[in-house]
Order: structure tokens, then sequence, then C-alpha cells
């Protein structure tokens, strides 16, 4: 019977404690999957879109209450949000003139506005986010705004059933004090 050797023993050890130190490292480290996406800038990461913030609405959008919809075609609640969405423009009142619906985004103007079309949204009235002046990444995102182009209300994500009855009560709001004060130019 053969007796094995010393050494190789001991080469077996020390490998299998490297083994065990580099799986330990790797787990402790955890190192990223892949190559590390680019992240925005920490002025935009945790920014979000709060009552009270000002949009610049381009001049022939200003002057009137809005809703807001801002959104990217590559976000899955945003396209599960479309049905609700196209309530929401129903509802906002466009043919009396006294609120809009804008649909704002990130990403190029057309892609928005076919991603739009192919869910039968009027893309009408579409705005840059950036030129808009929304300073957040979180898709969806809706913001009531007023006249003064003021945000009223936000709500941002895939809303429930209650908080999209809370987003109707608060345009039928916006769009009754709106009834009382003098009618927007141009109308």
């Amino acid at each position: 019977m053969k007796v094995p050797r010393l050494d190789n023993i001991v080469n077996v050890a020390t490998l299998f404690a490297c083994l065990c130190v580099s799986a330990a490292a790797i787990h402790y480290i955890r190192l990223p999957p892949g190559p590390v996406a680019a992240q925005p800038p920490p002025s935009t990461q945790s920014a979000r879109v709060q009552p009270g913030d000002k949009f610049a609405l381009p001049a022939s959008m200003s002057g009137r209450a809005a809703l807001v919809v801002y959104l990217s075609p590559t976000c899955q609640f945003c396209t599960e949000s479309m049905p609700f969405y196209r309530r929401l423009q129903e509802a906002t009142d466009i043919e009396s003139g006294r609120i809009q619906f804008i649909v704002s985004s990130s990403e190029p103007e057309g892609d928005v506005a076919t991603y739009l079309k192919s869910h039968a949204l009027d893309a009408k009235l579409f705005a840059d986010a950036t030129a808009v002046g929304i300073k957040t990444r979180a898709t969806p995102t809706l913001a009531l705004v007023n006249a003064d182009s003021s945000v009223r209300s936000v709500w941002v994500g895939r809303l429930t059933a209650d908080q999209e009855r809370q987003v109707m009560k608060a345009i039928g709001d916006l769009v009754a004090s709106s009834r009382s004060g003098p009618a927007p130019a141009g109308v």
C-alpha cells in the first residue's frame, strides 16, 4: 500500500484554502455581474418632483393648468398604466382649454410619439423633460400643475385603484376651480 506524500497533502490543502478565501472575498466584495451602467449625476439621482416646484412650460403651454405625465417607452409601469392615461386624457377637459394633457420624456421625441400612438394616447402636446424642468428619473410620474406652472400634486409609479381615484378627483377639483376663474386667453 502506497502512502500519499506529505507535500501532495499540503498542496491540496493549500489549494482548498485558496478557493475558500477567494469565495469569501467574492462574497464580501460583491463585484457587479458585468459592466457597470453610468449613473446619473448625484443631483438628479434622488431628485423628485415636489408640490410647489415650478415647470418651465413653453409659452404655448403656459397660463393653463396641466396634467404632466413623465414616462418612458421602456418603462413597464408606464405601459401597464396606459388605460388609465387614456382616461386621464379624457378627464383633462381639453375641449374647454381650461386644463391640458402634456406628455413629457427624456427619450427621443420620435420614439415617444410612436409609443404613445401605439397605445392610442394623443401626443399633440409633447414637451421635452429637460426643457420643462422635470428633475426626476422616476417613471411614471404624474404632476398636476397650476396655471402659474407650479406643481400642485404628484404621484409616482404604478398607481393603485385608490390612487387613480385621487388623481381623477384632483383633476376634477382643479377643473372646477379654473371654471370659477376667468377663461384662459385664446379660448
